[in-house]
């Protein structure tokens, strides 16, 4: 009867609900018209927290098996399929690859493991994680008995969450742009407006790679009025890069041809100073 087993989960009689190979964990939904005590509403709400966090659980290990076998794009695109935002799809992926079967047996809901996963970064080269922080701080909530609110704050009281690097920030978004370009309604383009888009898409990528290969960096930006010939450059157009990478006002940095056949970018300051030297003035 669903009230000896209620009350056998109350008691803590129950068999453990995380799942196991081939089990089914679920809640009758003729089991409330049963319910007749407090102790009866009380314990089915806890069995549904249990199977909610079994059921997040498993939607990650589904994403996570899409993401692997179609890759991002694919995820993208299940994403859409199966009308869910793309950014909680990743979520329940990131948060099934931070904690497999075996440490999914604590007592807490999936949103502590959400936060606890995030004191962690995933590397995608070789699939894991690069600490054990996530274990460590879901233990520390479920030792303490920390709400969800009290595990965000010691987390950002511990300065924990991870930063995300540049190049994964930037990656996702040149993925994302990637799983637009890859999923247009070509059959809406003419041939002319195809080749224009390729086009620009390959004008596009050689502007990015002059960008990244510019030999400037941010330190040598920052103090280039104060050592203007710090950097010299082998051809005009080098230089012409560099300036415009500069975005100073126009007129404040210009191009000086050297002696040695080299370019450097000087300010019309120390220009104007050089000049009134070497014609005594």
């Amino acid at each position: 009867m669903i009230n000896s087993e209620l009350n056998s989960t109350i008691k803590g009689e129950e068999k453990d609900l995380v799942p196991v190979e081939g089990q089914v964990i679920q809640v009758e939904t003729n089991s409330l018209n049963q319910a007749n005590v407090w102790e009866d509403f009380v314990s089915l709400w806890m069995r549904s927290k249990e199977v909610d966090n079994i059921n997040q659980f498993f939607k990650g290990d589904i994403a996570d098996k899409v993401g692997c076998k179609y890759g991002d794009s694919g995820l993208t695109k299940f994403a859409n399929e199966v009308k869910e935002p793309y950014q909680t799809i990743v979520a329940y992926r990131r948060v099934a690859r931070a904690f497999k079967s075996e440490m999914r047996a604590l007592d807490m809901c999936w949103t502590h493991y959400l936060l606890a996963s995030q004191t962690d970064e995933y590397n995608k080269a070789t699939g894991n994680f690069g600490s054990d922080n996530r274990v460590k701080w879901l233990e520390k909530a479920h030792d303490n008995n920390w709400s969800v609110g009290q595990l965000a704050v010691e987390i950002k009281k511990e300065k924990a969450l991870i930063k995300e690097s540049a190049f994964t920030y930037y990656l996702s978004y040149i993925e994302k742009i990637g799983n637009i370009v890859l999923h247009m309604d070509k059959t809406q383009l003419s041939k002319n407006q195809k080749d224009k888009l390729v086009e620009k898409l390959y004008d596009v990528s050689e502007s990015f790679d002059d960008y990244l290969n510019e030999p400037i960096n941010l330190k040598e930006i920052e103090t280039i009025k104060e050592m203007p010939t710090l950097i010299k450059y082998n051809s005009l157009e080098e230089a012409q890069v560099a300036l415009k990478a500069r975005k100073q006002k126009k007129g404040s940095l210009m191009i000086r041809h050297c002696d040695n056949g080299q370019y450097d970018l000087v300010t019309e300051e120390i220009l104007a100073k050089e000049n009134k030297k070497e014609y005594g003035i």
